[in-house]
């Protein structure tokens, strides 16, 4: 706790959408291929900022850029 952590929307590469409203918990993978977790505000807000501010790839080209990380 007390901990604060930056993400930039720029830097987010891939969002999984079905995770995310089934646990109401944005599940996001990084420039590095990590995933990140972030829960969700009241609004549901950040969710939809990070589909549409993020520079988002398809399952695919995340798949075949990363093919290590679990999805």
């Amino acid at each position: 706790m007390g901990q604060t952590k930056e993400y930039y929307w720029k830097d987010i590469l891939y969002v999984d959408e079905e995770w995310s409203k089934k646990h109401k918990m944005l599940l996001f993978y990084m420039a590095d291929g990590k995933e990140r977790f972030l829960a969700f505000d009241k609004e549901g807000l950040i969710f939809e900022y990070a589909l549409n501010y993020g520079r988002l790839l398809s399952y695919e080209e995340f798949r075949a850029r990363f093919p290590k990380t679990k999805l």
